[in-house]
């Protein structure tokens, strides 16, 4: 099985993205939420690519989102992206539509956890940055 499949290796690293986001935790969930939005695109038209068989151009398609998804520290997209760009050049068809098969769970992972941050505090009016701002601040809070 492949290594990004782990459940070691986070969906999404929350210090880390917060990081690159020089703590600006709206802009974080902007950027997820961005990400999100294109990723069923980005899916089918690796799919679609590899069924037409121009392989170069599924590594160049992998090659960006496997970039966007390490640039939002998602590190189990980010490596089976790379895996699907290292794999479009010598595997099967039926494995590489396989990977995308998975790479399109990976991807609903990803979406979970953002919804599962949201957190509604009816008396403050807060919305889901509630539960990411507070987690860089306390050691091992998971939301």
């Amino acid at each position: 099985m492949s290594q990004c499949c782990s459940e070691v290796i986070p969906v999404i690293n929350r210090d880390e993205l917060i990081m690159r986001m020089m703590g600006n935790v709206p802009m974080a969930f902007r950027l997820l939420d961005q990400f999100l939005a294109g990723t069923q695109a980005d899916c089918d038209l690796i799919e679609s690519t590899i069924r037409t068989g121009d392989r170069r151009a599924v590594a160049s398609l992998a090659h960006r989102l496997r970039g966007a998804a390490q640039t939002l520290a998602a590190p189990r997209v980010a490596t089976l992206a790379g895996e699907i760009e290292q794999a479009a050049l010598s595997e099967s068809i039926s494995n590489l539509l396989a990977m995308v098969g998975l790479l399109r769970s990976m991807i609903d992972e990803v979406r979970r956890e953002v919804a599962s941050e949201i957190v509604i505090d009816d008396h403050l009016n807060k919305d889901r940055l509630t539960a990411w701002a507070v987690a860089p601040v306390v050691p091992g809070y998971r939301g």
